[in-house]
């Protein structure tokens, strides 16, 4: 339609939507979308409406469609960054990113409470503020280790990850964050330390508090009088963002993980409005000194980015070296392998990898491994180990095996033999990639009889018999491992080794 006569639509819908109440309003610009579905303005404006009538469902709805629509790149992003708003909204739990846990009970026992606070505290783990509310307790309960949780001595770290508010109100005892696993170890540890029964105090999931958005890329300092606290923070979200989060798909993404929508029209745009919204969460916190343009950047978002600095010989005239892990896939893909020093190729690798940048990643690999051997690093396993997964992740299990037998006879001849086990062990996984029982089962076998206490050949040999339905072999190596476990009184290796050992025997019947 032309501009006048959407002009006059507009006029018509919005005279017919004079009434103060909101549902006329958004009923007048439900008409302008049915009249024309490619009226960008409408649909944002029926989103508003929708939004503050408490409908975020429709609201959001309305806002992915205005998003299809908008090609004002600014006004797209402000949009999208909107759509994390109303994802955070009470119902609107399947579409969001974040959410919160909780649990709480009401406690008998005051003392075994007081001496679990005293415990956390004398750990480093509680941070309170000075200033309570009468006849209330909140603090965080703070997570040292990511594998288990300290409760005596010292803090093991000068950092520490949030494992759960904690809040006390008379005899109630109540504690939430947003991390569910973080959560769920402080409760089983609150649930030990005060007797409550397995059912009591069940989880609760819920809504994310705003304030909790950036809480996952977030350490807290354990030394006050540590200088460098700040810069810690800030440098463990750099990681987190820059590495990790930039691979975890996404809800609010249709299930693509950031570094796949920068491909994408239109996940593009809510990409954008992504950042942006975690950005002015951080705004007031400890982590208001990360550059989110460095994320913007890493994620190819920057328009006009600065050009790939030079990699080689003119970097090194000039006093300056290339920031190769900061670029993003585009930058990567410039450079040249053959100018770049080994460090900086080594680099690259890791920051491909990073970036799911598989192609590259090989290229570099490549490279690394062309490369004459350098006397302070002999080893050049990771590379050929790369190269090998990569070629049986392609189904190229001839080139796969290449690697291998290059890579063994280069450690050979310029490592002393040091991997020798590890690139046997890659060996007997492309046999088995290559449906070769025989080959597979005499390479396992030599790797036992060179290191028989090794528990974890053991494992992965009868783990390949079963793969390749040798359940016969299967057993055998599980039970030679057994024996060797109980004689030395492993017993994670035991139960591993058992469990595989029950498999081959179902397999045989």
């Amino acid at each position: 339609a032309s501009a006048g006569v959407r002009r006059a639509a507009w006029d018509r819908a919005l005279q017919s939507g004079q009434s103060p109440r909101l549902s006329e309003l958004g009923r007048a610009f439900d008409d302008l979308t049915k009249e024309d579905a490619n009226d960008a303005p409408a649909w944002f404006n029926l989103a508003l409406a929708r939004a503050w009538m408490g409908d975020n469902a429709a609201a959001l709805e309305s806002l992915n469609r205005y998003l299809e629509l908008e090609a004002d790149e600014e006004k797209a992003t402000t949009a999208a960054a909107l759509t994390e708003v109303l994802r955070c909204a009470q119902g609107m739990e399947e579409s969001c990113d974040y959410h919160e846990y909780s649990f709480a009970f009401q406690f008998r026992d005051p003392q075994a409470v007081v001496a679990l606070i005293e415990e956390w505290q004398q750990a480093g783990r509680l941070m309170s503020p000075q200033q309570q509310e009468e006849g209330v307790l909140f603090a965080m309960i703070l997570e040292l280790t990511q594998v288990s949780l300290i409760t005596v001595g010292r803090p093991a770290a000068d950092v520490g990850r949030l494992a759960a508010y904690l809040m006390i109100a008379g005899a109630v005892f109540r504690m939430w964050g947003p991390n569910k696993e973080a959560l769920g170890r402080v409760r089983e540890e609150v649930r030990q330390r005060l007797g409550l029964a397995l059912g009591e105090a069940p989880e609760q999931p819920g809504p994310i508090q705003l304030h909790d958005i950036i809480t996952e890329a977030m350490v807290f300092p354990t030394n006050l009088r540590d200088a460098n606290a700040s810069a810690k923070v800030v440098e463990h979200a750099q990681r987190y963002y820059e590495e990790t989060w930039i691979n975890q798909p996404r809800r609010s993404l249709t299930g693509n993980t950031p570094i796949d929508a920068a491909g994408h029209a239109v996940l593009r745009k809510k990409l954008r409005g992504v950042v942006r919204f975690i950005q002015e969460s951080a705004v007031g916190t400890l982590l208001a000194g990360y550059d989110f343009d460095r994320l913007r950047h890493k994620l190819g978002l920057i328009e006009g980015a600065p050009s790939t600095p030079t990699v080689g010989a003119p970097a090194a005239t000039s006093g300056t070296t290339a920031d190769v892990s900061g670029m993003n896939a585009v930058e990567l893909a410039g450079l040249k392998v053959e100018s770049m020093t080994d460090e900086q190729l080594e680099q690259a690798l890791t920051a491909a990898q990073k970036l799911d940048a598989e192609d590259l990643a090989v290229s570099f690999a490549r490279g690394l491994t062309a490369r004459p051997p350098r006397h302070d690093k002999t080893d050049r396993f990771p590379y050929f180990a790369f190269l090998t997964q990569h070629a049986l992740k392609n189904g190229q299990p001839d080139a796969a095996l290449d690697y291998v037998n290059e890579g063994e006879r280069v450690d050979c001849e310029q490592n002393e033999g040091r991997r020798r086990n590890d690139y046997e062990l890659r060996r007997g996984q492309v046999h088995v990639k290559r449906g070769e029982a025989d080959a597979a089962a005499d390479v396992f076998q030599r790797l036992i009889e060179r290191v028989p206490d090794e528990l974890k050949y053991r494992g992965s040999a009868a783990e390949a018999m079963l793969t390749l339905k040798q359940a016969e072999r299967a057993l055998r190596f599980a039970e030679d491992g057994l024996a060797v476990a109980r004689q030395r009184g492993d017993r994670d290796s035991e139960q591993y080794l058992q469990e595989l050992a029950e498999a081959a025997k179902r397999h045989l019947g």
